[in-house]
């Protein structure tokens, strides 16, 4: 290498870089063009800003008007069954004045189908749960499946992940047992459901009704007020043995004062629930039973949403637990320092009551098919008890002598359905977009009252006998109110609303998936609002399983050697960018999106650090950065593009200082101190000294970053491994261009669930010309379609080293860097292991059991080949590639299947239709170029057409043999203009048949789902 003061020269720049002499007084514009990132942000944010007010303001009203919509359908369906224990009314019986109509005894005819259609409202959200979780066990494995599987040893503290077989014995046990109780809770739901819907509610007008359905929040009030008192005193115990009072008092975990607001809301709930139970008591004079089972009803039915509101409780700070562990002389070895026997009998009751179902898809599966059954099993029993006519047998059909439709109980069985399901998922959707007070908390407590309002226009004036033109749905009755009803309505809405208030306050910041937003699956088709409030998760509980909970938190420097918690450790983001010889606007892309993440990570306010930042440390290795020197002598000084990048880096940053340089043993090393104090290392690279290549950067960087600096640490064990999942490798090319945004949505991906290993972004391509304009295109199809085909049926393959993220943990597994080094001896290894380095990188993660997910939400940008050779070798190297790792992968479907639970047997079966497909697709293309040239000249036949198009495709395969790869391109290139013309043809040949023989024509059916597949791909898509 050269000497101190040439390599400082070199690291300075160019001679008098940003001086200026007395007389040379012209400055140069500084305004530059903003980057293919900043551009479309700069678009999308203000287009952003109206469409999330937009979509709030639908979110709002599509949730209060199918809430509504859904609960009104209902009560009138009901209306039309026969009352099985007589009739009760909102109103004065009395009174005379309007009509009010009394039903005496029972009509023995049963309402078909009303009775069909109210068990369609019921079973159809079992219907979906059942097929939801059909569609999980044939396309991915349930945790408890997962755990099962034999593991390799971890590779950071060397110790074994193998399951014991008693602790799995035991496990499978506990599984069983809590599978009966969990069946048993559902079908006594089941039953109480269909109870309320066919005997109790027919007993009611639908004003009574109305308010019935906002009478089940009793049992979660006082689930609820029980836990929180618990709560409080278990947090006041904590803190009288603290070392540290003061500081609990700012506590989250030791403070009780949130508990004691939530237990208040909860007993007022309570209070207000007991009120209306026994007002609407007082009202039912007529018939004991009906009282007695209405009260059953309404107090057992919410037991089935129990878990929503008993929660294990988090730990608190480890000042209380050293002050306990010292206090009570508990060694402080334990890993609770409150760890008593009546804690853990409650921690058991706790747990059991949080058991969560969804994770064991096949007793989830087995009980939605119990609960589709049930309901139809409790009809006939219901029927059949109530001396009516026997189902199946002697049921009577209503005639239609009112004129009415004989479909319209079908007809409201739809729109109930349809506004039950749009209702679930705008609510999913205001959760999603951090909307959930005023859309999604707001519309469910506005939406009782809104129903009882409009059922009492009804009683005015009957709105649906104008609509329909007969009262099949409803008779307007007397509207002199009694006190009892009209006081129990009050103190029922209050309940349900009080208890709902905590759904304004305890929404979540963070993106999350459906599964993490509530507790249940689906919705309950006669509760819809209120099974939405009863099964909504608590924000701050709802990123957190019952086993993270249970752990302590991080502990202060002098406890290194204790108990961590993965979700506490500090996030570390390592950018390595992989460099050759890009252009100077490609270097500049790349050293203003290291500068964006820089400011964006050093201005953090605390909060904002809290909840999504990082420490970030930048690194950029250059490949043949020295100029050309023998073996034996010293690289004498850096090549231009090294000289490049040093005044990139002074211009994207002026208040960067040159950087210090490191003489190294693969080179050198350039280190620039980035404002706010985060690094950007440049490693330059000499060809003589270490192995050049994307491969072998990548292989330094895991090494260096990974091994080196991480695993060969003095940290211990425990800490080492929580530090390696909340460690990142920022993977990029060395024109890539992207937004902070983008990185923090894939580390979002990847926090979620610790078995993902990777997650990519979409990639746009950037450039001009015909090349780049069919490159977006393909870039744009293949994320659209392929990309997230994969991600849903199983996971991605290949996660693209332009912009990727990678877990620090996965990549130390076995296997995987010891495998991604292994050098080139063979034929298949060129193609496999250089020629696609970052899907094999992704198919070792794959065999490690990992997840490689697909985030369509993060985007970033990268210069696509301009000229035909440029492209022409890029997808030589990949499709050969792509192939031989598919291939690969495909061979050993046994072993991935075994360790990997997001790939089954028929991912792997849509695999092989992709790969047979990719191969026969030549051939196919080939032979529709033969039938649409026999078919546009009518002289030449189909023989002759084959053997005109059969000679070029020869002549190119032996070009492709014999010849140097210069004239393989030229080659390609004339035969790709030859054939585009050809393929315009095979377009005219197919419009012409698709008018010879009509719309309907297969030509005209293919040709229309084409063009739409994409056409509405690109509208979902418009970014």
């Amino acid at each position: 290498m050269s000497d101190p003061n040439e390599r400082s020269s070199i690291a300075s720049g160019p001679a008098n870089n940003g001086a200026v002499t007395s007389w040379d007084r012209s400055n140069k514009d500084k305004n530059k063009v903003a980057s293919s990132s900043s551009r479309n942000k700069e678009f999308w944010d203000g287009w952003n800003c109206w469409g999330t007010f937009l979509l709030c303001v639908m979110c709002f009203f599509v949730v209060l008007g199918t809430a509504t919509l859904s609960k009104l359908t209902l009560l009138l369906m009901v209306h039309n069954l026969p009352p099985l224990l007589g009739r009760s009314n909102f109103t004065d019986n009395t009174t005379s004045g309007n009509t009010t109509i009394i039903v005496e005894g029972i009509n023995r005819q049963v309402p078909v189908a009303w009775v069909t259609a109210l068990l369609l409202v019921i079973c159809t959200p079992h219907v979906f749960s059942a097929f939801s979780n059909l569609y999980q066990l044939c396309f991915k494995r349930s945790e408890s499946d997962a755990a099962s599987r034999p593991s390799a040893p971890d590779s950071v503290s060397g110790r074994s992940n193998e399951p014991e077989s008693c602790p799995t014995l035991k496990l499978r046990w506990k599984l069983f047992t809590l599978t009966i109780i969990y069946a048993v809770a559902e079908a006594v739901h089941s039953g109480l459901l269909a109870l309320l819907v066919f005997a109790v509610l027919p007993s009611y007008d639908p004003l009574l009704g109305c308010i019935l359905l906002m009478n089940i929040t009793g049992i979660p009030a006082l689930l609820r007020s029980v836990y929180k008192l618990y709560e409080i005193c278990r947090l006041r115990e904590n803190r009288k043995l603290c070392e540290d009072p003061e500081r609990c008092k700012h506590c989250k975990n030791c403070n009780p004062k949130e508990q004691k607001k939530e237990f208040c809301k909860s007993i007022f709930s309570l209070l207000f629930q007991v009120t209306g139970l026994v007002l609407l008591g007082f009202h039912v004079k007529h018939s004991i039973v009906l009282r007695t089972l209405t009260e059953i009803v309404l107090i057992l039915l919410p037991l089935v949403w129990r878990d929503t509101f008993v929660q294990i409780p988090k730990e608190p700070c480890m000042k209380c637990i050293r002050g306990q562990q010292n206090k009570t002389n508990v060694p402080s070895n334990r890993p609770k320092g409150f760890d008593s026997k009546k804690h853990r009998k409650c921690h058991f009751l706790v747990s059991l009551l949080n058991f969560d179902f969804k994770k064991h898809r096949k007793c989830h599966f087995l009980v939605s098919l119990l609960k589709i059954g049930l309901p139809v099993f409790a009809v006939m029993i219901i029927y059949r008890v109530s001396g009516m006519a026997v189902i199946f047998d002697d049921w009577v059909l209503h005639s239609d002598d009112d004129g009415c439709n004989r479909h319209l109980p079908y007809i409201l069985a739809s729109i109930n359905i349809s506004s039950s399901v749009l209702c679930y998922a705008f609510a999913t959707v205001a959760c999603k977009v951090r909307a959930q007070g005023s859309c999604f908390a707001l519309p469910l407590m506005l939406a009782p009252g809104l129903t009882f309002g409009l059922m009492h226009l009804h009683y005015f004036k009957n709105i649906t006998e104008q609509f329909l033109g007969c009262d099949a749905v409803g008779v307007p009755l007397n509207l002199r109110w009694e006190i009892f009803p009209g006081v129990a309505g009050i103190c029922s809405y209050l309940a349900y609303f009080l208890f709902g208030l905590h759904l304004f306050t305890n929404a979540d910041s963070t993106r999350l998936q459906s599964d993490c937003l509530f507790k249940g699956s689906w919705y309950c088709g006669v509760f819809v609002d209120s099974s939405l409030v009863l099964t909504r998760k608590d924000g701050k509980e709802q990123r957190s399983s019952p086993d993270q909970d249970a752990q302590p938190k991080a502990m202060d420097h002098e406890d290194r050697h204790g108990s961590l918690n993965a979700r506490d450790s500090e996030t570390l983001v390592y950018v390595c960018a992989t460099m050759w010889h890009e252009e100077r606007e490609e270097m500049t892309e790349l050293v203003a999106s290291i500068r964006r993440l820089n400011d964006a990570q050093t201005t953090k306010s605390t909060s904002e650090q809290a909840k999504d930042g990082y420490k970030l440390e930048a690194h950029i290795f250059f490949d043949d950065a020295f100029k050309p020197h023998g073996k034996d002598e010293e690289a004498s000084s850096v090549n231009d593009f090294v000289t490049t990048l040093i005044e990139v880096v002074a211009e994207t940053d002026e208040h960067v200082s040159p950087p210090s340089l490191t003489k190294t043993p693969y080179g050198g090393r350039l280190t620039w101190e980035l404002p706010g104090g985060n690094l950007l290392v440049a490693h330059l690279k000499d060809k003589v000294k270490i192995r050049i290549k994307k491969r072998w950067s990548q292989v330094m960087y895991m090494h260096y970053l990974l091994a080196y600096r991480l695993a060969d640490s003095t940290m211990s064990d425990t800490q080492k491994l929580e530090t390696a999942q909340n460690t990142f490798l920022l993977a990029l090319d060395g024109d890539v261009d992207f937004q902070p945004e983008a990185l923090l949505l894939l580390i979002d991906r990847l926090k979620l669930d610790p078995n993902v290993g990777a997650a990519c972004s979409r990639i746009h391509p950037v450039g001009s010309g015909p090349m780049v304009w069919y490159q977006k295109f393909e870039y744009a199809a293949s994320h659209w379609l392929f990309k997230t085909a994969e991600h849903v049926f199983g996971c991605v393959l290949c996660s693209p080293g332009c912009f990727s993220l990678f877990r620090a943990s996965a990549l130390m597994e076995d296997n995987v860097i010891k495998t991604y080094r292994t050098p080139s001896t063979e034929a298949r290894h060129f193609v496999q292991y250089d020629q696609g380095e970052d899907r094999w990188l992704c198919t070792l993660l794959l065999k490690q059991g990992y997840r490689v997910e697909y985030c369509a939400a993060s985007d970033s940008y990268t210069h696509a080949p301009e000229g035909f050779y440029e492209l022409f070798n890029q997808r030589r190297r990949w499709n050969p590639s792509t192939m031989a790792n598919i291939i690969d992968l495909l061979g050993n479907q046994e072993d991935v299947r075994q360790r990997n639970q997001n790939i089954s047997f028929p991912y792997i079966v849509y695999q092989w239709m992709l790969l047979v497909s990719t191969l026969i697709t030549p051939g196919t293309i080939f032979m529709l170029i033969v039938g649409a040239f026999s078919a546009a000249y009518k002289a030449v036949t189909l023989t002759g057409s084959l053997v005109i198009n059969l000679v070029p495709v020869a002549i190119f395969v032996v070009i492709c043999f014999k010849c140097k790869p210069n004239t393989q391109l030229l080659w390609a290139q004339i035969l790709s203009v030859a054939y585009i013309l050809l393929m315009m043809l095979v377009l005219v040949g197919m419009i012409r048949k698709g008018f010879d023989f009509g719309i309907c024509s297969v030509t005209s059916i293919f040709i229309c789902l084409l063009v739409g597949v994409f056409l509405l791909s690109a509208i979902l898509h418009p970014r």
